[in-house]
């Protein structure tokens, strides 16, 4: 069964180093422009494998969307990756601190991005590279 990755990226239209992955691989993508969207999407009764979380969204900041889920006692479980630029590394720091369970920092490889997701969804993805 393809496992669903929610990805949480400022602006409608995600990066092409994550959408490239996802699109590549046996995931169901669902793609969101900021964290008020995906609690809205999630606030449906949808429930991803796995979330991508950028540090700069607008409208709500990735690591209130962060602290949110993992303080819902509902969200709390699904894993969190949080992504950004180099320079926003202090963000990253910060979402890590609140509860996301990794990071990757911009530009990141599709080697990169499946070594991450095979430790939360052990899809045997970097074996197939």
């Amino acid at each position: 069964m393809e496992k669903q990755v929610l990805i949480v990226e400022n602006g409608a239209k995600p990066a092409s180093d994550i959408r490239d992955w996802v699109f590549r691989n046996p995931v169901v993508p669902v793609f969101v422009g900021n964290g008020i969207e995906a609690l809205l999407w999630l606030g449906k009764g949808n429930i991803p494998d796995l979330i991508f979380a950028e540090v700069e969204m607008g409208l709500m900041p990735g690591i209130q969307f962060v602290q949110y889920l993992k303080a819902s006692g509902f969200f709390n479980e699904i894993p969190i990756i949080a992504f950004g630029n180099p320079q926003k590394h202090e963000g990253l720091a910060a979402m890590m601190q609140a509860g996301a369970n990794d990071y990757l920092v911009r530009p990141v490889t599709e080697k990169e991005i499946a070594a991450c997701v095979d430790k939360y969804l052990s899809l045997n993805l970097v074996a197939k590279k």
